[in-house]
């Protein structure tokens, strides 16, 4: 068949055409797996980032929860190398700088994780910050949007409550607190703030039963039982308060002290001096902190629950081996001679108080017991020196005074005991002990067996052993009647 040239033409053109498509088809498939292959290396690559960034962020918040700042901080810059999305590693960050006190740092750190998220977390942190600026009703503010975001997060609740606290509205963060206890049936501290709000409110039956709870679910928690104790002494529920504290006591006195040395053996002998001399290595290195160890502060509330509660054996049996350990804890050494002089053992007393006085500690209070002590030992000259002792640190003492009258009769020193009256009787005109006791001076000369003193009672129910201001209460209101 003949073909002309146009047709040939009309061929060509047309198998141009048809390689051009095929071409282009097979350029744009080249193409095509070639974009494809680079969005798969960058997806791939970003995941890899994400889980570099994520893991290096978990590593930091341990860092962080363990108190390694430092640490921490250089594991979150690694994180945030990765650019990672969402407000995590900006909250970190924030906390990170509230640990290093750099407030201004940590609010621009929170503005970033506020513009990615709308986490309450963000609030609470906000909270924290406007709190240390001092902006209370701000703080209060973002602590109560956090709350109102996430009403099961008791960190939340719990710092909404406290910052009402620290507002003066006690009875509306008690109000808050009893509105969500049951969704919090188990949470320590909420039980804790409770009974500490309550003890502000001077609300002592809640106020017992909410640190009763807190103990009770803290499975007996060291910190939470010497709470629980510490509220009942507030509240003058002595005896509740021995039962409380007594347990927890014996695990911070050493029980060597109640060995019978006389049965030891010589390895048990030298174990009891060892013991005797780390008691008088913690002599010279006791302290006078006002913010005494949570120890110190269990053994002054059971000493003083066990004075009030009239609990002398327990004073005695708990007390005495901490006090020799301890000679300079003056308040529990008045305790146990008190205890002892209840007991009708002055000579354990007179121990007692003069080891505290050679480790130089010593007060009005511990002065007259001492005196006391002695004068039943019938150890005269030894009860007016120490009389005297007290008179010197409390020139208006009018017991001191009395009792020094009754150790200078007992010796014959009447013109002594008669001007030791009459100072009483200055100090206070309307003790009837020093009245009596002058009278009877002036209408005989008596012996010293005919003289009889009244025994140290414990200090009014309600009130505290102090180191401060004498807290011997005698019969009669005076020293010697």
């Amino acid at each position: 068949m003949t073909m002309t040239r146009s047709g040939m033409m009309r061929v060509s053109t047309a198998l141009g055409l048809l390689l051009l498509v095929q071409g282009c088809g097979v350029l744009d498939g080249r193409l095509f797996k070639l974009h494809a292959s680079n969005d798969a290396k960058g997806d791939a690559k970003r995941r890899w980032n994400d889980l570099r960034g994520n893991a290096r962020l978990q590593l930091a918040q341990r860092h962080l929860a363990a108190g390694r700042v430092d640490d921490a901080e250089r594991e979150l810059e690694a994180a945030l190398a990765t650019a990672p999305a969402g407000a995590a590693p900006y909250i970190l960050a924030t906390r990170i700088r509230l640990e290093r006190g750099q407030l201004a740092e940590a609010r621009e750190a929170l503005t970033a994780a506020r513009s990615r998220s709308d986490d309450p977390e963000i609030d609470y942190l906000e909270g924290i910050i406007e709190q240390r600026y001092g902006n209370t009703d701000a703080a209060l503010i973002a602590y109560t949007h956090a709350s109102d975001k996430a009403p099961l997060v008791p960190d939340y609740i719990l710092a909404r409550a406290e910052m009402l606290v620290n507002l003066g509205r006690q009875r509306v963060a008690m109000e808050l607190l009893r509105s969500r206890m049951r969704d919090f049936d188990r949470n320590v501290p909420m039980r804790c703030l409770a009974a500490r709000i309550a003890r502000t409110l001077d609300a002592k039956e809640p106020a017992v039963e909410f640190a009763r709870e807190a103990a009770r679910l803290s499975d007996n928690d060291p910190g939470t039982v010497a709470y629980w104790g510490n509220t009942l002494v507030w509240a003058g529920r002595f005896d509740e308060a021995v039962d409380a504290l007594q347990p927890l006591a014996r695990t911070f006195i050493p029980r060597g002290g109640d060995l019978d040395t006389a049965g030891l053996d010589a390895e048990g002998r030298r174990a009891m001096d060892e013991f005797g001399d780390g008691a008088r290595n913690d002599a010279q290195s006791d302290s006078h902190d006002s913010t005494p160890s949570m120890a110190r502060a269990v053994i002054h509330d059971l000493a003083r629950a066990c004075v009030s509660a009239n609990r002398h054996d327990v004073a005695i049996a708990s007390l005495t081996p901490w006090t020799a350990r301890h000679p300079r804890d003056l308040l529990t050494s008045v305790c146990v001679a008190r205890a002892a002089l209840a007991l009708n053992d002055p000579e354990r007393a007179a121990q007692c108080l003069r080891s505290a006085h050679r480790a130089e500690a010593r007060s009005p209070e511990s002065m007259l017991l001492l005196a006391y002590a002695e004068f039943k030992l019938e150890r005269f000259a030894e009860a007016a020196d120490a009389a005297q002792g007290a008179i010197v640190m409390d020139r208006g003492l009018a017991s001191g005074f009395c009792l020094l009258g009754r150790a200078e009769q007992a010796q014959g020193r009447f013109a002594e005991a008669r001007a030791a009256y009459e100072r009483a009787l200055v100090i206070d005109p309307d003790s009837r002990a020093a009245a009596a006791l002058l009278r009877r001076l002036n209408q005989s000369d008596v012996d010293a067996s005919e003289i009889e003193i009244d025994s140290p009672v414990s200090a009014e129910a309600n009130r505290p052993a102090s180191l401060e201001e004498p807290a011997v209460v005698l019969r009669g209101g005076d020293a010697c009647r």
